[in-house]
């Protein structure tokens, strides 16, 4: 019997590679076109150049914090309390799922800055809908929060929601936790390179893992 759900949030819950890139790239260009001086033309044409070098949002910005020889934890700290939030949206899919769950405690394990992903919360109107757990550490390790709910929650009682096998997905399968992967974002086309990394169940939306976990109860019932 399913009685906790652990959900990641970007790329999961809300589809931030997709509605947010554009607003982190022009962030990203305000903000080192106010610390270097330099023309924004000229930082707009450097911020392009790592893009086409770099596809992740935190290497390119790590790339040209040290191009103008900055250093990007602070950079990345102010586009976080910056960057432009209006573009991100709670999509369809992602509305009926948070009403087929409500029943269930529910923790949103996510990795990154507390104060954006606290942003983002607020600007969606989901903040408070559930138990937030953060991880800001360099290399976002997900299963010493997983184990705080395995505190209250046998393992079988848990099931764990996320895109990133290489995060959530492994973490959860080295607790005993039932997985699904959610096909979404950046790293929809990743493949497995251990057995951690394979999840239970794969889906492509957030109400078939919530079909998933319905006929799990089921099925325990």
């Amino acid at each position: 019997m399913i009685k906790a759900i652990i959900i990641d949030l970007d790329d999961t819950l809300i589809d931030t590679t997709e509605q947010l890139s554009e607003s982190w790239k022009k962030a990203l260009c305000r903000v080192l076109t106010q610390r270097t001086g330099q023309p924004l033309l000229i930082v707009g044409d450097t911020v392009e150049r790592f893009i086409k070098e770099h596809s992740y949002t935190a290497k390119y910005t790590k790339a040209c914090c040290e191009h103008f020889n900055l250093n990007p934890v602070m950079i990345s700290e102010e586009i976080y309390r910056v960057i432009d939030l209006s573009s991100l949206q709670l999509s369809h899919d992602a509305k009926k799922f948070l009403g087929h769950i409500q029943g269930y405690e529910v923790y949103l394990v996510t990795t990154g800055s507390k104060i954006l992903q606290g942003r983002k919360l607020q600007h969606l109107g989901l903040r408070f809908h559930f138990i937030e757990l953060y991880d800001e550490s360099e290399g976002g390790n997900k299963a010493p929060l997983f184990k705080k709910v395995l505190q209250k929650y046998r393992p079988e009682e848990a099931i764990c929601i996320g895109d990133n096998i290489r995060s959530e997905i492994s973490a959860a399968n080295s607790l005993g936790i039932r997985t699904i992967r959610i096909l979404k974002g950046k790293r929809k086309d990743l493949q497995p390179a251990n057995y951690l990394e394979k999840p239970v169940h794969t889906v492509h939306t957030l109400m078939e893992a919530a079909a998933i976990i319905q006929h799990i109860q089921k099925q325990a019932a």
